[in-house]
């Protein structure tokens, strides 16, 4: 899940920023 994307928290961040996240 770490590489799901770029800087995405796909478990760590809210449902909220669970899209897109910047590192």
């Amino acid at each position: 899940m770490s590489s799901y994307g770029y800087g995405n928290c796909y478990a760590q961040c809210p449902a909220s920023t669970v899209t897109i996240q910047p590192p």
